[in-house]
């Protein structure tokens, strides 16, 4: 639910669509645009980590269908994952001696919501620099032996072509009617890293970058923008 909360404000941001989510367990979901991802970068303490356990990458694409429906597309989602798992390890730098969290499927998904509620809960400098991380995820690691671990998480969307189309004619009506019209997005990507102190229950650095009509699956922006996030820290 939290996932899906997270990729519907992600996609409001970008196209102003509001929608709804149901479930047979849960009641209608009203999606806000109280979240605005925005890009910016948050350091607490100088010492570089030399030994982080780098958590899998939490990634979810969706599209946007001919009707304004957002879907997440698995297909992509699944690509943008291993991408993105291949360019961390690429990525980290020689000097740094990482750890990779292993496959567990079931962990995982509990994992990725963690890390997706964080990252939708801060927004600012100031709320990185306040937010105290829930005994809950540190219970994860009871057995790990690490006391920092580094997340990524990536969001993005895609219109589809009938999507696209109908969005620029809409734009162009209200344009002659108006004087005012729009043009949308095509897609737009987002990366977050972040490193917590599993010890002191903190944030020890945070960034996020946000690209507008940007593929979110190609692997020349996958890099760009990790690469430059882990460098900040890092380098």
């Amino acid at each position: 639910m939290r996932l899906n909360t997270f990729l519907t404000a992600f996609v409001l941001l970008f196209t102003g669509t509001h929608t709804c989510a149901q479930s047979k367990k849960d009641p209608p979901l009203i999606i806000s645009r109280n979240f605005r991802p925005l890009p910016f970068q948050y350091l607490r303490i100088m010492e570089k980590i030399q030994h982080p356990l780098i958590l899998l990458p939490a990634t979810q694409i969706s599209v946007i269908q001919k009707a304004g429906k957002l879907e997440n597309d698995k297909a992509i989602s699944q690509k943008v994952f291993y991408i993105t798992l291949a360019e961390l390890k690429k990525c980290i730098p020689d000097s740094i001696i990482p750890l990779f969290a292993p496959l567990d499927s079931i962990r995982q998904v509990i994992i990725d919501n963690s890390i997706y509620n964080m990252h939708r809960l801060i927004n600012s400098i100031k709320q990185a620099k306040k937010y105290a991380v829930p005994d809950s995820f540190v219970r994860l690691f009871d057995t790990a032996k690490v006391q920092y671990v580094f997340c990524t998480c990536n969001g993005g969307f895609i219109r589809n072509r009938e999507n696209l189309v109908n969005s620029e004619f809409s734009g162009e009506v209200v344009e002659f009617m108006t004087g005012f019209g729009w043009k949308p997005l095509e897609s737009s990507t987002l990366t977050c890293c972040f490193i917590i102190d599993l010890k002191k229950k903190n944030i020890i650095y945070f960034e996020r970058d946000v690209w507008k009509n940007r593929d979110p699956s190609d692997v020349r922006f996958i890099h760009l923008q990790l690469s430059a996030i882990i460098d900040h820290y890092f380098m």
